[in-house]
């Protein structure tokens, strides 16, 4: 048995995987000071598996520590590098990249090997395109559902809003909710962009396939045909970690 983590700048995704097949998974909130505790607590209690495979935009060795005394087990990190089989990253300086963006172009590519778009919505929303040869034509990065609505609460006096799922994108006549539909509106807009101005001039069979914890609100109010896949990451990491053993 096999647990994947992927660790973002608020969240860790994870998986149990069993040979080719993912067995349970989940992902919680977690703070960088209690880091340790927060994973003990939502995991401790786990079988030990034989390997733990980590994906990581945070530089976090005291719990890889932790991982391997805690479960005796091998701990495998991985890296963003500048080819993986036929997909070729476009950044001049591959380590610069997140691997969480890298994964999840190897885990996309992988399934469809066409003209991709790949869009991440997690603390910061990704979208990254990929051409018919599997080449990274480069990307863009945005602040995520939260973090937009974060920065309007630290740069303006008297707004606090929370995060809440919406049916509609209706103008709206108070403070809070037109935070909140502007916000997702902003995504949704971005993802549009990028279909009507550039995937427009891909093929036929490009694809356009989408994960992280906001991607359902983006899916509800966008009218882009996307591939819901939300353990695209934790995939790509397996995929990865297969290819490095």
């Amino acid at each position: 048995m096999r647990l994947l983590l992927d660790i973002g700048n608020t969240t860790i995704a994870w998986a149990l995987k069993e040979k080719d097949i993912f067995q349970s998974s989940g992902r919680f909130f977690y703070q960088h000071v209690s880091i340790i505790d927060d994973v003990n607590k939502h995991l401790g209690n786990l079988d030990a598996p034989e390997q733990v495979l980590i994906s990581s935009v945070i530089r976090e060795e005291n719990l890889i520590q932790w991982i391997k005394l805690q479960w005796q087990c091998d701990v495998w990190q991985a890296k963003t590098s500048s080819v993986f089989a036929e997909l070729k990253n476009s950044y001049p300086k591959p380590e610069q990249m997140g691997i969480d963006r890298w994964l999840a172009m190897i885990s996309a590519w992988n399934e469809f090997k066409t003209e991709l778009c790949v869009i991440d919505c997690g603390t910061a929303m990704t979208i990254d395109l990929i051409d018919t040869n599997g080449q990274h034509k480069g990307g863009y990065i945005l602040p995520g559902l939260q973090m937009m609505q974060s920065q309007i609460n630290q740069g303006t006096d008297r707004i606090s809003v929370d995060v809440a799922s919406t049916g509609q994108l209706f103008p709206a006549n108070n403070t809070k909710t037109a935070i909140n539909h502007g916000a997702i509106l902003g995504m949704v807009a971005s993802v549009e962009y990028v279909h009507r101005h550039l995937m427009n001039n891909m093929g036929s069979n490009r694809q356009s396939i989408i994960t992280g914890g906001d991607a359902p609100e983006i899916i509800k109010h966008s009218d882009i045909k996307m591939i819901y896949r939300p353990l695209l990451v934790l995939e790509g990491l397996s995929i990865l970690g297969d290819k490095a053993s």
